[in-house]
């Protein structure tokens, strides 16, 4: 792994990649945020496409799916390759925003293929991940809190925790192995950021399309908390609605959103 990563600093061409399986379950959101530890910047996309900024700065590091492998009652391992793209960003008075465009031509991949079937332009929103990470021999633990923001807002739309185990080796056998021999909690998701990036993202559109059709342009009164709270979830997203009132009440998304 840090060969590859030195590899695409150097702007090398990756190599075919490196072999990861990890899940997320979910945890209760803490009364303070992870201080002084690493917060990522993530691009919505799809599932096979992690665009983050590390720490919220410098170029664009992106992350390409390019194998999976089913491993028996353990869901699916994913191979990723990474790689720096200096000139895939630009700041404006929202932030940093994605340019598309030249990230599809860098990659080789289309705007479908980075963003996810049906899509075309990257959205309004902005997953900010903290992360408390701890490195085990074949991979890591790693607290997560994510808040999601929307363009122009400085309080979050959604707040969620969540606790993640990856185990990271080349070798396929072996991996299949450790991965064997990890329990799986109930409830766990098994999938790499990308796809837990993607679906807290989902539930952040869906909290936003509530408000709007109930005309509630202000989301970002004290009142908003109720609804961050799953109430009022789309009720054509049962799972989302399911994780949403776990993810929201505690003091500390209450002071955010009334610091906004």
């Amino acid at each position: 792994m840090k060969r590859l990563w030195k590899a695409a600093m150097g702007g090398l061409p990756a190599d075919e990649g490196a072999w990861e399986w990890r899940y997320f379950v979910q945890t209760a959101v803490p009364s303070s945020d992870l201080a002084g530890k690493r917060e990522d910047v993530y691009f919505p996309a799809s599932c096979a496409a992690g665009l983050k900024l590390r720490n919220g700065t410098g170029s664009l590091e992106v992350k390409l799916r390019t194998g999976t492998l089913e491993i028996a009652s353990r869901g699916v391992a994913e191979r990723w390759t990474k790689r720096l793209h200096r000139s895939c960003t630009k700041l404006g008075s929202a932030g940093p925003s994605l340019e598309l465009e030249r990230l599809s031509m860098e990659t080789g991949w289309t705007a479908e293929q980075l963003l996810g079937e049906g899509s075309s332009s990257p959205g309004t929103l902005r997953v900010h991940c903290q992360k408390d990470r701890k490195h085990m021999s074949h991979g890591e633990v790693t607290r997560c809190i994510f808040l999601v923001y929307q363009e122009g807002r400085t309080a979050p739309v959604l707040a969620e925790s969540w606790q993640s185990v990856s185990v990271e080796i080349s070798d396929i056998a072996r991996l299949k192995c450790e991965v064997q021999k990890t329990a799986l909690p109930h409830g766990a998701i098994v999938t790499g950021y990308p796809g837990i990036i993607a679906q807290i993202a989902r539930r952040a559109e869906a909290l936003l399309r509530t408000a709007s059709s109930k005309g509630q342009s202000d989301l970002f009164a004290d009142s908003k908390v109720q609804l961050l709270a799953g109430t009022e979830t789309d009720d054509a997203l049962p799972r989302e609605k399911e994780v949403a009132q776990l993810s929201v009440g505690s003091s500390f998304l209450a002071q955010q959103i009334r610091n906004g």
